[in-house]
């Protein structure tokens, strides 16, 4: 799964029915972009509220509760691999081809919340280099 569990509202109930569909033995991969492990960080709470707006997910969890689900699931032998480094520097080259294809005028004739998503880059961007957000 590749950036597709934020978007699910009964993330837990996700990876039970995973451990369901996994034969014994069997692996499942995921790709995610977590909330941060500092929610006392000023601004923490108000700036993943807003990221899951932009970008149509219900909400953000960590990467302690991606875990736990995966181990109330079943799974063991959890590794995790942090790419935010990576994941910023994605949307960087992202924000600069929608500067460069003007993609964000075309955006408004299609709807508000494709306007908000593009505009969504740069905060994004910051949630990743101020910790709000990690990828992995």
């Amino acid at each position: 799964s590749v950036e597709c569990t934020e978007h699910l509202y009964a993330k837990a109930r996700f990876f039970k029915k995973a451990g369901e569909w996994v034969r014994p033995g069997g692996r499942i991969a995921i790709v995610v972009w977590f909330q941060g492990r500092n929610p006392r960080r000023p601004g923490h709470e108000k700036r993943v509220e807003e990221l899951c707006q932009r970008f149509v997910c219900p909400s953000f969890a960590t990467m302690d509760e991606y875990s736990s689900w995966l181990t109330a699931a079943g799974f063991s032998s959890i590794a995790h691999h942090d790419w935010t480094e990576h994941a910023a520097r994605t949307w960087k080259i992202c924000k600069e081809r929608v500067k460069k294809t003007r993609v964000d005028h075309l955006a408004k004739w299609i709807s508000r919340e494709q306007v908000d998503f593009i505009n969504g880059f740069d905060k994004l961007i910051e949630a990743f280099e101020d910790g709000d957000m990690e990828y992995g």
